[in-house]
């Protein structure tokens, strides 16, 4: 009996020892366990890794990618002061036919004329006093009344006042879109001689240092226009007169 009782002690030892049936219930247990703790480990991991936010890679290129400040060129072709001329010539315009009676002085019988009637060599013939220099009177007329009236590329400059005759005048433009976009064709009187009439039409560019008669200040009184200056090529300020003896 104590040796039935050995061999049976000694069975169950080695089916524990070999995992027989006697020990599956422990180790199946254990397995479970181990499983369930790298499920957990694994879920853990997955849900921190898509929990993180991504970092900054520094792609964002909208600043870098806006050319909008360096690709306008408004001011760049406008007319050097950003401001429209107060005088420019948009488009051609035809000048009136009516003029008004000439000024001229009848006690002047050696001048050419003494009245409008004595001037008929051409349209609108009026005599009309000098503005300068020796007192006498002249015959004046009309040369146009439209720029097809003139050379090429000229402008019919029309008639300021009533005595005074519409008459051809030269330049660089007829008119604005001949100095190119956003640039402006203004009328402009001698730059050495700005008490008398226009002389010209001319474009205004970058290179100006006034666009109006109003931005040249004379600090000492007189008088001052914009005028445009041939050998500089650009409109600035002139204090100049002709006054003829």
């Amino acid at each position: 009996m104590w040796r039935a009782a050995a061999n049976r002690s000694r069975g169950a030892g080695a089916s524990r020892a070999h995992g027989m049936p006697g020990s599956r219930g422990p180790v199946i247990v254990l397995g479970m366990r181990s499983l369930l703790l790298l499920c957990a480990a694994l879920a853990l991991g997955a849900c921190s890794s898509s929990t993180t936010p991504p970092s900054d890679s520094g792609t964002d290129s909208g600043t870098a990618t806006d050319s909008g400040t360096a690709t306008d060129s408004g001011t760049a072709t406008d007319s050097g002061t950003g401001r429209v001329p107060l005088d420019h010539r948009a488009s051609a315009v035809d000048c009136s036919h009516d003029r008004g009676a000439g000024d001229a002085d009848p006690s002047l019988t050696f001048a050419e004329c003494t009245t409008d009637a004595d001037c008929t060599a051409g349209d609108n013939g009026r005599c009309v006093r000098s503005q300068g220099g020796a007192l006498t009177n002249y015959c004046s007329y009309d040369l146009c009344f439209a720029d097809g009236d003139c050379a090429a590329s000229q402008v019919c400059g029309c008639r300021a006042v009533a005595r005074d005759a519409n008459t051809c005048l030269g330049g660089d433009c007829v008119i604005d879109p001949d100095c190119g976009a956003g640039a402006y064709c203004s009328p402009s009187r001698g730059f050495d001689r700005i008490n008398y009439p226009v002389v010209g039409y001319y474009c205004h560019s970058s290179s100006d240092e006034c666009v109006d008669d109003a931005d040249c200040r004379v600090d000492a009184g007189g008088d001052a226009r914009c005028t445009y200056f041939a050998d500089r090529t650009h409109w600035a300020c002139s204090t100049m007169g002709f006054y003829p003896p």
